[in-house]
């Protein structure tokens, strides 16, 4: 099972508003690039891919990628403040891969994955966020993030979490 935004159906892109929890979650860009925006925290259980040409906007929301991976061959934006990818994981260990970019900072990066969270050596360029919580596991390739906008707002990396028991997350690199 997936969720489809945007068919080749559609003349123009369009943007679909997108909250709740979904199985895998594909934003197309048949017919134009199309943009799921969350209008609320949304849940993505399984894969998501966000095709070239296409946007995953964040619009100031959590995005869960639990039990799968996300691969960005378009564009995350995250400029509202209070944006966060949160990569949630039980027993199997998650990438984030991809052409796309994230052409603003993400305001909270978060791991909360036992099995750890790699972030693909070959990404284009790196993901930029102010916020990084290690809850559990480790944040492999971890020399793709960049802590802060060379701006003077302030920068923060958590270490586990209230009532998390067992060690917390870590950086594989520093």
């Amino acid at each position: 099972w997936q969720v489809l935004v945007g068919i080749d159906l559609d003349v123009a892109p369009r943007t679909y508003l997108v909250s709740g929890t979904t199985p895998n979650l594909v934003v197309s860009n048949l017919s134009g690039g199309h943009t799921a925006r969350l209008f609320a925290a949304a849940t993505v259980v399984g894969a998501t891919h966000v095709a070239s040409g296409a946007i995953l906007d964040l619009n100031g929301f959590r995005f869960t990628q639990t039990s799968g991976s996300l691969v960005n061959d378009g564009t995350i934006a995250a400029s509202t403040g209070g944006s966060e990818l949160y990569f949630l994981g039980g027993g199997t260990a998650q990438t984030y891969s991809g052409s796309g970019t994230i052409p603003s900072p993400v305001a909270t990066l978060t791991v909360d994955n036992a099995a750890g969270v790699s972030l693909d050596v070959g990404l284009a360029a790196n993901v930029v966020t102010r916020r990084v919580n290690l809850i559990r596991g480790v944040l492999g390739n971890s020399n793709k993030i960049t802590l802060g906008n060379a701006d003077t707002q302030a920068t923060v990396t958590q270490i586990g979490a209230s009532g998390v028991t067992g060690t917390g997350g870590s950086y594989d690199a520093s």
